[in-house]
């Protein structure tokens, strides 16, 4: 008990607040993707592939905890592949900034054409800290995370 007072203490002095502080608008789930319009029929039993695409999902619980989730499809005639990666954690809060703690993470590789594209492995670890701010356009309420590598929203689900 004391080792979690002494690590609150530690997060409330450096201005960092837990995700059970999460300003109401963030929690929820919110979610962002594309799909290609492209896809490949089979001439000989009409069947058409899986379509190609992203999605990324955030989902900000009470409580302080996160889930985030990323699926890439790819296909090519009768040949599909997915990526997933999945993370939970908990996220840390300072004004407009907010910092995913990754705790547990997984890369998840399937194809059915090749069984070497078969596995799993953690995915990365890493911090990840965005400048954050939620908004409305004619689409709906949507969460825009900024960083040196990212910048784009996800639209509440």
């Amino acid at each position: 008990m004391q080792a979690k007072t002494l690590s609150l203490a530690i997060l409330a002095c450096a201005g960092l607040l837990r995700a059970g502080d999460t300003p109401a608008t963030l929690i929820g789930t919110w979610g962002t993707g594309t799909v290609s319009a492209t896809t490949f029929v089979n001439r000989a039993t009409g069947s058409y592939s899986d379509p190609s695409g992203t999605q990324v999902q955030y989902k900000f619980l009470p409580g302080g905890r996160y889930e985030y989730a990323a699926l890439t499809t790819q296909s090519m005639y009768a040949c599909t592949s997915r990526f997933l990666t999945y993370k939970t954690g908990v996220v840390l809060y300072r004004g407009d900034e907010l910092t995913f703690v990754p705790e547990t993470s997984k890369f998840t590789s399937q194809d059915n054409c090749s069984s070497n594209g078969n596995y799993e492995k953690p995915a990365s670890m890493e911090r990840e800290t965005y400048r954050w701010r939620v908004e409305t356009d004619g689409s709906g309420q949507k969460v825009c995370l900024q960083n040196a590598k990212i910048n784009g929203c996800a639209y509440r689900r």
